[in-house]
C-alpha cells in the first residue's frame, strides 16, 4: 500500500515525529479490507483502559478443568451420548489474551463482509464523481483504499475490546471458527460476574 505521508515511505523521514512514524507504520500494516494490526490495537486499548486484567492463577485453571470435566458428565448423562473420547483443553486467559486470539480467529469470518464493504465504497466514490475517469476519480479511489481497512479495522477493533470485557470464554458468540480448539474463559470476567 502507498504511504498516505509526503515522505513516500520513507522509513527515515519520520525519525523525529515517531506518532507519523506510529501511523505509517500501522497504515502499511494492511494488505486487505481490514487494518488487523490495528482492530488488535484498539481493541487491547479498549481492554486496558477498561481497568485491572490480571493473570490468571494456577487454581483458576484447575478449578475450570474440573468444572469442565463435570460439565461433560452431566452432559453425557443426560442426553445419553458417550463423553468425548479427547479431553477439552482448558485454558483461562487474560481479557488483553482473548482480544488477541480473536483477531486471529474472526479474521476468516470477517474478511468477506469487509471486502464487501470497500467494493460498495468504492462503487459509491466512482458514483459520486459520476463515473468520470481522472484524477479526481483516482484521488478519490486511493484515499478510500487506504481509509477503508483503517475504518473497518478501529470498529473491528472497538467490538473486539467490548466483548472481551463481557464474554466468559471463547464460545460465548455462535460463530464456528478454525484454529486452536482450546476451551477460553476469561477468568477476570468471571470473577466480576460472580461478584455481582
Amino acid at each position: 500500500m502507498d504511504s498516505p505521508f509526503p515522505a513516500g515511505g520513507d522509513p527515515d523521514a519520520f525519525k523525529d515525529a515517531p506518532l507519523f512514524r506510529e501511523l505509517q507504520r500501522i497504515m502499511q500494516s494492511s494488505s486487505g479490507p481490514v487494518n488487523w494490526e490495528l482492530a488488535r490495537q484498539a481493541g487491547v486499548a479498549a481492554v486496558v483502559e477498561a481497568g485491572q486484567d490480571p493473570e490468571p492463577d494456577p487454581q483458576e485453571r484447575h478449578g475450570l478443568e474440573e468444572a469442565v470435566r463435570v460439565a461433560e458428565l452431566h452432559v453425557a448423562r443426560f442426553t445419553g451420548l458417550e463423553p468425548p473420547a479427547d479431553i477439552a483443553e482448558v485454558q483461562p486467559v487474560r481479557r488483553t489474551t482473548w482480544v488477541n486470539l480473536n483477531t486471529e480467529s474472526l479474521r476468516a469470518v470477517m474478511e468477506p463482509a469487509a471486502q464487501r464493504m470497500a467494493d460498495a465504497l468504492g462503487r459509491a466514490g466512482e458514483h459520486a464523481l459520476g463515473g468520470e475517469e481522472g484524477s479526481e476519480t483516482a484521488a478519490l479511489g486511493g484515499m478510500l483504499a487506504q481509509i477503508g481497512p483503517i475504518l473497518q479495522g478501529t470498529q473491528i477493533g472497538s467490538v473486539l475490546g467490548f466483548l472481551a470485557q463481557h464474554v466468559m470464554g471463547q464460545y460465548d458468540i455462535a460463530v464456528p471458527r478454525g484454529g486452536d480448539k482450546a476451551l477460553l474463559f476469561v477468568t477476570a470476567n468471571i470473577a466480576k460476574f460472580e461478584k455481582d
